[in-house]
C-alpha cells in the first residue's frame, strides 16, 4: 500500500498532464473552422446574435418611420416610392382672396367648398391620383375686365375641373437617394364656361420628377410641359412650362411640415384667353392621428390671376394594403 501510494503521488503530475491533453483533444473535436463550441464558442455566439438582433429590432420601427404620409395639400407631383402600398383620399375646403376667373372677367374671393381627391398606390412603380371639387363659387365679386363668355346666371359657381395624374417610377440613382419619375396628367372638362368659373377644356401634362433626401426630410423637383387647349378658339393651344419645387419635413412622430412653389407659365406674347400663367406658393402642416391626417395650409398667388392670400383645411386618410 505504501509503495502504491508513493507511486500514485509520484505519477500525479504526469496524470494531470495527460488529463489536460485529453481535454484539449476533446475540445478540438468540437471545433469548426475558427469557432469552438466549448467555453470560447458560447460567448462568441451570444455576441454575434446580439449584433444581429439589435439592428433587426431597431430596423422594424425605422422601416415604418421611413414611410411618408400622403400629404394632400402639396400638389407638386412626386414619386410614391416611400409611400405605403394602399389607397387614400382627402376632402376639405379652401379660400383664395382676389382670385380672377379665366373667362368671365370677374374677380373676388374664391371658395372651394367640397374639394375631393383619391390616391392609389398599387406598388412602387406607379402612383395614381384624382383631385378636383364638387362646388366652387366666387363671392364679393367685382368686374376686373370685359367678359369673354356670356354668363347663364347672376351667381358665379360651378364644379371644378378634375385632374388625373399617374406618376411612374423610372429608376433610383445615387445609392438609393434619388428617385426619377415620369408624370402624365390630364385635366378633364367638367366645368361650364357659361358659369364663369372654368374653361371646360381637356389639357395634358408631361413632366419629369426628381425626389431625394432622407425619409424625414424629402425634397422634390418637377419640370415639364403642359398642353392647354384654347377654350374660345378652335384648333388652337398654348404650350406652357410646368414647374414645381417642394419639401416635406417630419418634425415629430406625427407632425409633418411642407412647402412648395407650383404652377405654369407661358412664353407667348399673344396668349389665348383662359391659358394665362398661374402659380402659387404654399406652406402647411400635417398632423397624423392613426389612419387620418388633419392638414392646414396657407398660400399666396404668384401671378395677379392666381389670387393673393389663401388658406384651407383638409382631412386626409390612408388605408395600407
Amino acid at each position: 500500500m505504501v509503495a502504491l501510494t508513493f507511486r500514485t503521488a509520484a505519477d500525479r503530475p504526469r496524470a494531470m498532464q495527460q488529463m489536460k491533453q485529453l481535454r484539449g483533444t476533446r475540445r478540438r473535436r468540437f471545433c469548426t473552422g475558427s469557432f469552438c463550441t466549448g467555453w470560447f464558442c458560447g460567448p462568441v455566439v451570444v455576441v454575434w446574435l446580439c449584433m444581429v438582433a439589435v439592428p433587426v429590432r431597431a430596423g422594424s420601427p425605422a422601416a415604418a418611420a421611413d414611410r411618408l404620409p400622403a400629404v394632400a395639400f402639396l400638389t407638386t407631383p412626386r414619386s410614391g416610392t416611400l409611400l405605403p402600398v394602399g389607397v387614400g383620399g382627402f376632402a376639405g375646403v379652401g379660400n383664395t382672396h382676389a382670385w380672377q376667373t379665366p373667362l368671365s372677367g370677374y374677380g373676388g374671393d374664391r371658395w372651394q367648398l367640397l374639394r375631393l381627391g383619391v390616391f392609389y398606390h398599387p406598388g412602387r412603380r406607379v402612383l395614381l391620383s384624382v383631385r378636383g371639387g364638387l362646388d366652387q363659387r366666387l363671392v364679393r365679386e367685382k368686374r376686373e375686365g370685359p367678359p369673354r363668355v356670356h354668363l347663364s346666371g347672376d351667381s358665379l359657381h360651378d364644379v371644378e375641373d378634375f385632374e388625373i395624374n399617374a406618376v411612374l417610377w423610372l429608376r433610383t440613382a445615387a445609392h438609393g437617394r434619388l428617385d426619377l419619375a415620369l408624370r402624365i396628367g390630364m385635366r378633364l372638362p367638367n366645368t361650364n364656361q357659361h358659369q364663369g368659373m372654368g374653361t371646360n377644356t381637356s389639357d395634358l401634362f408631361f413632366s419629369l420628377n426628381l425626389s431625394g433626401g432622407p425619409a424625414r426630410f424629402r425634397y422634390f423637383l418637377d419640370a415639364g410641359v403642359g398642353i392647354l387647349s384654347a377654350p374660345l378658339e378652335t384648333n388652337n393651344q398654348n404650350d406652357v412650362a410646368l414647374y414645381g419645387i417642394g419639401l416635406l419635413w417630419g418634425v415629430g412622430h406625427r407632425l409633418w411640415l411642407g412647402g412648395e412653389v407650383h404652377g405654369y407659365f407661358t412664353t407667348r406674347h399673344v396668349v389665348p384667353a383662359g391659358t394665362e400663367s398661374r402659380g402659387v406658393a404654399r406652406v402647411g402642416g400635417y398632423w397624423q392621428v392613426g389612419a387620418v391626417g388633419v392638414e392646414l395650409y396657407v398660400q399666396h398667388g404668384l401671378t395677379h390671376r392666381s389670387g393673393r392670400l389663401g388658406s384651407g383645411l383638409l382631412i386626409s386618410w390612408w388605408v395600407p394594403r
